[in-house]
């Protein structure tokens, strides 16, 4: 998905969200008389008018609900499966990407890497978008007592052979947490 395609969902969702938004308010200033020129209620079918009464009308109202509840819950699920990369084409391959990687993959290779350092006690490895570029970000553990220049070297080199793995097109973002120390034990007197 490009920055393009983006901003134009944004665009249309603000747009649909800001015409709901004055449908609700016009709405609401009809139902309280305040719009001059407007009839008073509007004129239905006798079916239409009766439906509210009828028994069936608390379970169709609870089915729609489900299903627009069900619909939304899709939706956004949908988009939070788009905010993942998952797989990018290999320079040289065609337009259709027969030549792919797994970014999802290459993740877990990178966290695999920085977890063989001795300091490292775990890595744990996701991947997003960041200013449209797919990211591999690792947050790794290390052990309370864990030398800092080894570490940067260790990610220095992790950081290396990502770019040359997937030619510089995944950054990469590394956290690291140190450990804490255990505590000291009490003194029983």
């Amino acid at each position: 998905m490009t920055r393009r395609t983006v901003a134009v969902d944004r665009t249309l969702v603000l747009l649909a969200g800001l015409l709901l938004l004055a449908a609700g308010v016009l709405g609401l200033l009809w139902r309280l008389g305040t719009l001059s020129g407007a009839p008073d209620r509007f004129v239905l079918a006798a079916g239409v008018a009766d439906a509210p009464s009828q028994g069936w009308w608390a379970w169709a109202l609870a089915a729609a609900g489900l299903l627009l509840v069900g619909l939304g819950l899709w939706w956004l699920l949908a988009h939070l499966a788009r905010s993942r990369p998952s797989r990018l084409g290999l320079p040289g391959s065609s337009p259709q990407g027969r030549l792919s990687y797994d970014v999802g993959a290459v993740a877990d290779a990178a966290a695999r890497a920085l977890r063989t350092r001795p300091d490292v006690t775990s890595v744990r490895s996701t991947t997003a978008y960041a200013q449209g570029r797919p990211l591999v970000d690792l947050k790794a553990t290390t052990s309370a007592r864990a030398d800092v220049r080894s570490i940067e070297r260790a990610v220095a080199e992790v950081a290396e052979q990502l770019a040359r793995a997937t030619d510089d097109r995944v950054g990469l973002r590394v956290r690291v947490v140190v450990g804490r120390r255990a505590p000291a034990p009490s003194r029983v007197a």
